[in-house]
């Protein structure tokens, strides 16, 4: 048993044989708990609101007949439950309907308030009654005292003034009632001879109808009235009524001089006017009339009404004269055709009167007809623009809509349609509450206020379609007027602008990337040339210290201090290498390459081992797919986009966590952010993600800048990490996407595209670095020609040095030798592609090994595109120049046989 049925059981208590009795009572009654809530109501309480009586259970009164949230003011039933005596009320309903509510407690067997009962009783149509009582007083009342006639009542015994209107009292010479009432008989104002007439006909008739008699004011003035008057001996007076008729000859005169000016008004009237007997012939008609249809006066007097009427109007006309002149004496304006003389058609409006006798027989009609082609013209004109303007409205691709100030539609377009999601019958009276998101409406409803002023606007607002789609509107908005003048709404021209709005974003994000790209070259460009004289000032460091351990004994103590600078100035060369990554992308070494080998290579790598050492709480994890494709890479460019992403994880989670890297590949088109698309293929992807603080969203946007970093200054890394990530990853025609949390983590995703061709895997077992062949050394800096002279004499080799290409071309236009280590950046107009070419003309297959401080550019491409091979940075150290130069000279050997 629910709970209303509980309270009801409670109630039933105390109404146990009247329940049934209360259930066909015409009035409304319901049961109330103390928290007005209805537990019982009769059939009628339902039918008034044309609903079921189960419906209202478990509801308040004052929601369902008054739509209110609070109770009514003056409620009966709030005063019974609060006074614990009987309440009652007359209320007024939103509807229009009046009530009368009365309104008992109840109390339960401990004699406590447990509710009340309401009766409630439809007093409208009594109340409409007693104010139309009301009116009808008022207006008598007002007749009364503003009629023109006057009213007056004596009584029979003295004459004596009872009651007189102010005409009454103004025709006997007064100003005001008190004047007259109680000082003045009848008789003192008339002749004696008019005075026994009238007593004479009121004791013969009762009454006096329209007599003319002749009084005498009081200030001895004349005047002629009519008197109309009836006794009423049972109640003692007379009652009648007096009109002043003393000017009634001047207006007879006045009246008959119109009546000789109406000839010259009726002849000259621009409206046609005639007059037709019973049988409808035309007995009269005015030069208007005659000049319309094209007829003499002569012409149109033996014409009738149905003579100069198409037939297809007479059925219709007759229908009117019955129902409208015969009837009412006039007719309301109608309009018709008339047929002129020389058979043209053209449309008229007319009205028609009744014409009486003096016994009021009807004797004809006349009508006023006024030719109304050109505004049938005008109509049709309007008609056809009316019809463009709704095929433009129609037509147009921009939603219109009409709202009042309650934000209610009133009219709407078919694009406006379309683009709410919405059918036509729909829409129409739909409150844009229901549309606009909460979030803009208080903007609509201070833009509602401006039009209220006259003012236009043109603003954004977002609305949610019928099928839950939110669209982003764009709006010009101007007040609605109505053919008066007055501001009633809104009338809005507006656009569906979310696709324009994302492509918006879009760009924006594409002008940031840009603008991220740029300003990268820039410091790119500053980092290559940093780099360049870095390399050059490290060269010995990098090189020496190796030479140095080479000449000392094993048990010198001296060893360890020379190794730790050769490991410093080693890692220097690395930061300088990362600048130079920086600076010149795109010309690395590019080969099939099994991204998952690259992977293991790192997790294998002494650098991960320590990074695991020092922070034994974080779980490393890969997921490498086995059988993805290779791409077209740089195996140590690579690896060092792992180990950077693998350090910035390891950084990101100093309390601990857990990295994850991931393998895949796939078909796509766009990344998996959704935002940016891509060249459409397959790609390599690699994810990298950890558990760690996450990164604000205001700074993702910046993470790739050189130097940009929320870690504290010199804690970790060169500071370089992520930039370098940026520049290899581009460099090899990939994308990346970025998704973080704050405190959740980050994931870094890579997309590499799929190279088709296979990894080559050879293992090169040359490690000989040594020999006698005769090497020319070419470079412009003094410190990097010795270094390379120490270096290859060290190794056994015949070296010479020369300081810039054009010396080279001198010394080698007399002498030749085995190899050749071009420095690639020299003069300024004269670089080592510039001295190689040169240098072939003498010896056309003169081998070369290019040295650079620089990244490959592609003047390094184009001189190992002549014939020049191995390539090296700066700085180098023994072992790597004495093995390039060695797979030089043995390149296109041919082996020697036992």
């Amino acid at each position: 048993m629910d709970m209303e049925s509980k309270k009801l059981d409670i109630f039933s208590d105390f109404f146990p044989d009247t329940i049934e009795i209360l259930d066909n009572i015409s009035e409304l009654i319901t049961i109330q708990d103390l928290n007005m809530r209805i537990v019982w109501a009769n059939k009628a309480s339902g039918q008034s609101v044309t609903t079921e009586r189960s419906d209202l259970i478990g509801r308040k009164c004052y929601e369902i007949w008054h739509q209110r949230d609070i109770p009514c003011a003056g409620c009966p039933v709030v005063e019974a439950l609060k006074s614990g005596r009987p309440s009652k009320s007359e209320i007024k309903t939103p509807d229009g309907r009046y009530w009368n509510i009365r309104s008992y407690p109840i109390r339960g067997k401990d004699t406590s308030i447990i509710g009340a009962l309401e009766l409630t009783q439809d007093i409208t149509s009594q109340k409409k009654a007693e104010q139309a009582l009301i009116e009808s007083e008022k207006s008598y009342r007002h007749l009364y005292e503003s009629s023109m006639i006057g009213w007056w009542r004596t009584s029979i015994k003295e004459g004596i003034f009872l009651k007189a209107n102010l005409a009454a009292v103004n025709a006997l010479g007064f100003e005001s009632e008190s004047d007259l009432i109680g000082k003045y008989r009848s008789t003192d104002f008339y002749p004696a001879e008019e005075r026994q007439q009238l007593l004479k006909m009121l004791k013969e008739d009762g009454q006096v109808d329209r007599y003319e008699a002749h009084l005498t004011l009081r200030d001895g003035l004349k005047r002629t009235v009519l008197l109309s008057a009836r006794a009423y001996p049972e109640k003692g007076f007379v009652e009648g009524s007096v009109i002043n008729i003393t000017d009634h000859k001047e207006t007879l005169e006045a009246l008959n001089r119109a009546i000789n000016n109406y000839s010259n008004l009726y002849e000259n009237l621009r409206d046609g006017a005639a007059t037709v007997n019973m049988d409808g012939r035309i007995v009269e008609c005015n030069p208007a009339f005659r000049k319309m249809l094209g007829y003499s006066k002569e012409e149109i007097s033996n014409l009738s009404y149905n003579d100069i009427t198409p037939p297809k109007w007479h059925a219709a006309e007759a229908g009117i004269i019955n129902k409208q002149v015969l009837t009412n004496g006039y007719s309301e304006n109608y309009e018709k055709e008339y047929r002129r003389k020389d058979g043209t058609i053209f449309p008229v409006e007319l009205r028609t009167y009744l014409l009486k006798d003096a016994s009021g027989k009807p004797t004809g009609m006349w009508a006023f007809v006024r030719d109304i082609t050109e505004l049938k013209r005008a109509e049709e004109l309007l008609k056809r623009s009316e019809r463009r303007y709704r095929s433009l409205v129609e037509t147009i691709t921009e939603g219109m809509a009409i709202v009042d100030f309650d934000e209610n539609i009133l009219f709407a377009n078919s694009a406006a349609c379309k683009i709410f999601g919405y059918t036509l019958e729909e829409l129409i009276g739909i409150n844009l509450r229901q549309i606009i998101l909460p979030e803009d409406f208080n903007k609509i409803l201070a833009e509602t206020g401006k039009r209220k002023n006259g003012i236009t606007s043109k603003y954004e607002f977002s609305i949610r379609r019928r099928d839950n789609q939110i669209r982003h509107l764009y709006i010009s908005v101007t007040p609605y007027q109505d053919t008066y003048g007055n501001v009633e709404g809104a009338i809005g021209l507006f656009s569906d602008v979310t696709e324009r709005k994302i492509e918006k974003e879009e760009r924006q994000k594409l002008k940031d990337q840009l603008e991220r790209a740029q300003r990268m070259e820039s410091l790119a460009i500053l980092a290559g040339g940093v780099a360049h004289d870095l390399n050059n000032i490290l060269g010995p460091l990098v090189a020496y210290p190796e030479m140095i351990l080479m000449k000392l004994p094993p048990d010198s103590p001296a060893r360890k201090q020379i190794a730790m600078l050769g490991k410093s100035a080693r890692e220097a060369a690395d930061v300088i290498q990362d600048l130079l990554t920086l600076a010149r992308r795109g010309r690395y070494e590019m080969k099939p390459t099994d991204i998952n080998e690259v992977i293991e290579s790192y997790l294998e790598s002494a650098n991960l081992a320590e990074l695991k050492s020092r922070n034994p709480n974080i779980l490393l994890e890969t997921a490498l797919d086995r059988d993805i494709g290779c791409i077209s890479g740089s195996t140590p460019h690579l690896l060092k986009v792992i180990m950077n992403l693998v350090i910035n994880a390891f950084d990101a989670m100093t309390s601990g966590g857990k990295l994850t890297i991931k393998t895949g590949q796939a078909r796509l088109d766009k990344l998996y952010g959704g935002l940016s698309t891509i060249e459409k293929g397959d790609y390599i992807i690699v994810r990298v993600r950890d558990t760690g603080i996450g990164i604000e969203e205001k700074n993702l946007k910046y993470i790739f800048e050189p130097y940009y970093s929320k870690k504290e200054m010199g804690s970790s890394g060169s500071g370089l990490g992520l930039s370098v990530v940026y520049g290899i990853v581009k460099d090899h025609r990939g994308y990346y996407d970025v998704n973080s949390t704050v405190g959740v983590g980050t994931e870094f995703i890579l997309y590499f595209p799929l190279c088709t061709t296979q990894v080559e895997r050879h293992h090169d077992a040359q490690d000989t670095i040594g020999g006698t062949e005769t090497i020319l050394v070419i470079d412009d800096v003094a410190e990097q020609r010795e270094i390379a002279r120490e270096l290859l004499s060290s190794l056994g080799y015949a070296v010479t040095t020369v300081n810039n290409g054009r010396e080279a071309i001198k010394y080698l236009s007399k002498h030749s030798v085995d190899i050749i280590i071009l420095d690639m950046i020299m003069e300024k107009d004269f670089d080592g592609l510039d001295t190689y070419g040169s240098i072939l003309k003498y010896h056309p297959s003169q081998k070369a090994v290019i040295v650079s401080g620089f990244s490959a550019t592609e003047r390094v491409s184009q001189t190992m595109e002549l014939g020049a091979g191995q390539y090296i940075k700066k700085p180098y150290t023994l072992k790597q120049l004495g093995l390039a130069i060695r797979k030089e000279l043995d390149k296109n050997k041919i082996p020697s046989h036992a």
